[in-house]
């Protein structure tokens, strides 16, 4: 039984590391925990990096001990440096996860066209940094600038700053005595991202987006009626 129980401390002691840098790397990233079985793997991952990183340290600092003497290399040594490594290796996953910065150069080199975010939902508001318009239940619309956001569009809130209500006739109602409005992710049907003012259109391109904007709208409109129709016709045959 000790001896087992041994057997299962030393394990435990190889394995930590491991442990460590991916407990780090969910707590500080949107990605959702994977099974039981997976972390375990993602574990020994993990764990075999910073093996390979002390095994590193160890050769350059045995090879600096052989000119001067700068302190023991045992296993106490070696077990502090795994967890200083860890740590490190951590944050490091964790800021390429979360600023796409691996996957972009990926990109660019044509060898994939994924991205580190764990969802296009996450990726593109870590992207699309500016004022947004969410599209709510009851065909409410609430224009502001999103302070925080859901990891999943269906759990959690948006924290929106100066947040303004678009009325139907397109007029906006300010709330200057509000700071900031939270609304459930389960009510918002769609964001849009708004340009910034160097992003928008000179005059003549206006013009003729007003004019494709009302054809838009006469083509929807259109649509409506047309699928009025079919239902009033729908109720009569009944």
């Amino acid at each position: 039984m000790s001896l087992i129980s041994k057997d299962v401390t030393t394990l435990v002691f190889t394995l930590l590391p491991g442990f460590i840098a991916a407990a780090i790397f969910y707590m500080l990233t949107a990605h959702p925990k994977t099974s039981e079985f997976e972390r375990v793997v993602q574990s020994l991952i993990f764990t075999a990096l910073v093996k390979f990183v002390v095994l590193c340290l160890g050769w350059t600092f045995i090879r600096i001990g052989s000119y001067k003497s700068i302190g023991a290399w045992n296993s106490n040594s070696e077990f502090q440096w795994s967890i200083i490594i860890a740590i490190a290796i951590g944050f490091t996953c964790s800021y390429i996860a979360n600023t796409d910065k691996f996957h972009g150069f990926i990109r660019r080199m044509d060898i994939s066209k994924r991205t580190s975010y764990p969802s296009e939902w996450f990726g593109t508001f870590a992207e699309q940094k500016r004022y947004i318009v969410l599209h709510l239940d009851g065909k409410r619309r609430l224009r502001g600038w999103p302070k925080e956001w859901p990891d999943q569009p269906d759990k959690g809130h948006f924290v929106i700053l100066n947040p303004e209500w678009i009325l139907n006739d397109n007029q906006v109602a300010s709330l200057p005595e509000v700071a900031s409005l939270m609304i459930p992710a389960n009510e918002v049907k769609m964001v849009e991202f708004l340009k910034i003012n160097d992003e928008l259109p000179a005059a003549d391109d206006q013009d003729a987006m007003r004019t494709i904007d009302q054809s838009m709208q006469l083509l929807l409109g259109a649509q409506i009626k047309e699928g009025k129709k079919e239902d009033v016709s729908g109720s009569k045959a009944t």
